[in-house]
């Protein structure tokens, strides 16, 4: 019975795991094979999808990023832009503030200047006068001094050379060639010897004097030439008249250095023109003689 039952069970066994081999090849696994291509396919699907979803997302976000990246380029742009405009208005700006600067400055300087320099001429004008006042009355006083001297000594005759001759003469071409014609014949003058003041004639043309205007000589120089010229007519005649004929035109009594010594003056200047003999008979020199006399008298009238 036993062998019975267990060849009966291995019977069984052997037909029923046949028959589980059979369902499962004909049932179960082409179920199983169809489930799980259909989740293979269905993976796939969605695979794709998300692919393509993902694809479209990063395309819309590159398409983002290119859009913010061009617009972030258009704003450098327009940043670099205006930092020039403000470079460039902040260099007008600088010019204009230096420009303006420099004007205020310049205007504020030239009024202080302008300030200073005409309190500066103020005072050296004040200063000048004073100076010139107080010389001019020395020189006056000086002149009148040497002019009374010389009138009173008769200092129109020659007296022999010292040996600062050549000195003398150096010094009064050199006050001449400098234009300085009145201290070239005040110098002559106060000498003492008339030698040297027919050189200092003879050195400066009479049509350099008598033609500048203003005459350059002053009225005691003048006065004291006259004298010296006419103590002695005999000698350098030509020049000596010359001189006088001249220089009488320009005596000026109104001044007061003048008017007090005029008439010794002229006076010694007639008595020579009257006792002159040196023209010679010569008509010209004596027709000059006798304008000139009659010049003199009209000083005196």
């Amino acid at each position: 019975m036993d062998m019975l039952a267990t060849s009966i069970g291995d019977v069984i066994y052997q037909h029923m795991q046949q028959a589980y081999t059979d369902s499962f090849r004909t049932a179960m696994l082409p179920s199983f094979k169809e489930a799980l291509e259909k989740s293979v396919r269905d993976v796939h699907g969605i695979f794709q999808q998300g692919t393509k979803e993902y694809q479209l997302y990063m395309r819309q976000t590159a398409d983002q990023m290119l859009k913010e990246r061009n617009a972030a380029d258009e704003l450098v742009s327009r940043m670099e832009l205006a930092e020039k405009q403000f470079v460039q208005s902040v260099a007008q700006m600088k010019t204009l503030i230096i420009s303006s600067v420099k004007e205020e400055l310049g205007g504020q300087v030239a009024h202080a200047v302008n300030s200073v320099k005409s309190e500066i001429v103020s005072d050296v004008k004040r200063l000048l006068r004073e100076e010139m006042g107080q010389a001019l009355q020395d020189h006056g006083a000086s002149i009148s001094d040497q002019l009374s001297t010389y009138l009173r000594s008769g200092a129109g005759t020659p007296v022999p050379f010292t040996s600062e001759e050549e000195t003398n003469k150096e010094k009064i071409l050199r006050e001449l060639r400098s234009g300085r014609i009145n201290d070239a014949f005040q110098f002559a003058l106060s000498v003492g010897n008339i030698d040297m003041v027919v050189f200092a004639c003879e050195s400066a043309r009479p049509m350099d004097i008598f033609a500048q205007n203003p005459f350059p000589l002053t009225q005691p120089v003048l006065l004291s030439l006259i004298s010296q010229l006419s103590a002695n007519l005999d000698k350098d005649f030509d020049l000596k008249i010359k001189y006088l004929e001249d220089a009488v035109m320009f005596l000026d009594p109104s001044q007061p250095t003048s008017s007090e010594h005029i008439p010794n003056v002229v006076g010694g200047l007639l008595s020579s023109l009257q006792s002159c003999d040196a023209h010679g008979g010569d008509p010209r020199k004596i027709k000059t003689i006798r304008m000139l006399i009659m010049a003199g008298k009209s000083l005196l009238s």
